[in-house]
């Protein structure tokens, strides 16, 4: 018969607020989903403290928001742009939305965590300042937790690279 162990201590600090600050993260996941209150598509990304970098809060985890507002045909691709510019080499065209999604998981980038006060809450929250993403100041190491970004990215010149 299986045995179950529910004993297992836990700090309560892990569910608090994150000091503000930039800290090294990468995208652990990143899903299409829909608004409970408004029923409106949203990506859901999950983005997870860096445990292989000397930084406080390690492994703890962090979610970031963009909704499709009303009208629109796409979600926000400033925002996104702005995750997928934080490489060193990237793709200038995916041909599916799906492989925009694909290519965002695992990223290795850094970002920015405010705390502010939620109304809905009552509570000082930590939220990831929009816009706030910028390349990884550390190159990301193999590891159980993180997972080395992806380097096999195409860039194609455009002709006003070429120098002929």
């Amino acid at each position: 018969m299986p045995e179950f162990n529910f004993g297992a201590e836990y700090d309560s600090s892990d569910f608090g607020a994150i000091d503000s600050g930039k800290y090294e993260v990468v995208i652990e996941k990143v899903e299409t989903l829909t608004t409970k209150s408004s029923n409106k598509p949203m990506l859901k990304f999950t983005f997870k403290i860096r445990s292989d970098v000397d930084q406080n809060f390690k492994n703890r985890k962090l979610w970031y928001n963009i909704v499709k507002k009303d009208g629109d045909a796409c979600y926000d691709f400033n925002k996104i742009n702005k995750i997928i510019m934080t490489q060193d080499k990237f793709p200038t065209h995916f041909d599916t939305f799906d492989e925009v999604l694909q290519y965002l998981h695992n990223l290795n980038l850094r970002l920015e965590v405010v705390n502010e006060f939620s109304d809905y809450t009552g509570n000082e929250e930590s939220r990831i300042k929009d816009y706030s993403f910028e390349k990884s100041l550390v190159p990301a190491q193999a590891s159980d937790n993180v997972t080395v970004a992806k380097t096999d990215a195409v860039v194609l010149p455009v002709d006003a690279d070429l120098p002929f």
